[in-house]
C-alpha cells in the first residue's frame, strides 16, 4: 500500500487575500505559494467556532463545541475523543505535532505521537492589552511588513 505525506496547517485570523499564489496580491509569501500550488488551497473556508482552541477541537474531531464541552480557550479539550491524528496514526502514519493548540487538560498530544514544540500559550494575561491605555496601534498585527515596501 503506498503512503503519502499529509500536511494541515491551521492558522488562525489569516486571509487568503495575503498570499499571492491564490489571490495575486502585491505581497511576498513564496514558501505559501509553493505550498498552495503542490496541494490544496482553499479561498473559502468556514468554521464551527470563531475562537481558535475550539476551532482546532471541532477540526481534530469532527463534533461541535458544544458536544464536547468545549466553548472557549480555557475549556478542557476531553482526551477520550477520537482525533483524526490517533485515527492516522492507527493506519500507520507518522503523526507529528508542531506549533501552539491550546489544549487545555492533562492530553497535549490527542493521538498525535510526537510534538515538536511545546504549547506557547501564556499561562497569564500576557496577551491582554491594556484597556487602561485607550486605543493603541499593535505593529505585531500589521501587514505592511509583506508588501515588500
Amino acid at each position: 500500500m503506498e503512503k503519502y505525506n499529509v500536511l494541515l496547517i491551521m492558522a488562525d485570523q489569516f486571509a487568503t487575500d495575503m498570499i499571492r499564489g491564490i489571490s495575486g496580491a502585491n505581497v511576498i509569501t513564496p514558501n505559501l505559494d509553493a505550498l498552495c500550488l503542490a496541494g490544496a488551497a482553499f479561498t473559502n473556508c468556514y468554521t464551527p467556532n470563531p475562537i481558535c482552541a475550539p476551532a482546532r477541537a471541532c477540526l481534530s474531531t469532527g463534533m461541535l463545541g458544544s458536544k464536547m464541552g468545549v466553548y472557549d480557550n480555557a475549556s478542557a479539550f476531553p482526551s477520550e475523543l477520537p482525533t483524526f491524528a490517533g485515527l492516522m496514526r492507527q493506519g500507520g502514519y507518522r503523526t507529528i505535532l508542531s506549533g501552539k493548540m491550546h489544549y487545555i487538560g492533562p492530553d497535549q498530544l490527542h493521538g498525535f505521537e510526537e510534538r515538536l514544540t511545546t504549547d506557547i500559550y501564556p499561562s497569564g494575561f500576557n496577551w491582554t492589552p491594556d484597556w487602561t491605555r485607550g486605543i493603541y496601534p499593535n505593529s505585531g498585527t500589521s501587514v505592511k511588513r509583506l508588501t515588500g515596501r
